[in-house]
């Protein structure tokens, strides 16, 4: 008997999270989203706005130097 093992899908939660408010915010009609996204997890995110046709930009950073994006364009 051949055993397969089961392969846990590693699913990035904060991407799927980032994901969920942009089409939330955009379901709601608002313009943009500001949201504090981690260095790891910037060019991923930077790509999928590409696809979809939004603009990624920095916002601001907070004193504890979390840096925030906007991410608009789905007017």
């Amino acid at each position: 008997m051949l055993f397969f093992k089961k392969h846990k899908n590693n699913v990035n939660k904060e991407f799927e999270s980032i994901q969920d408010d942009v089409r939330m915010k955009r379901a709601l009609g608002v313009n943009y989203v500001c949201l504090p996204i981690t260095s790891h997890n910037t060019d991923i995110i930077k790509d999928w706005c590409a696809r979809e046709g939004y603009k990624c930009e920095v916002d601001h950073m907070n004193e504890e130097g979390t840096i925030y994006y906007k991410i608009s364009g789905w007017d």
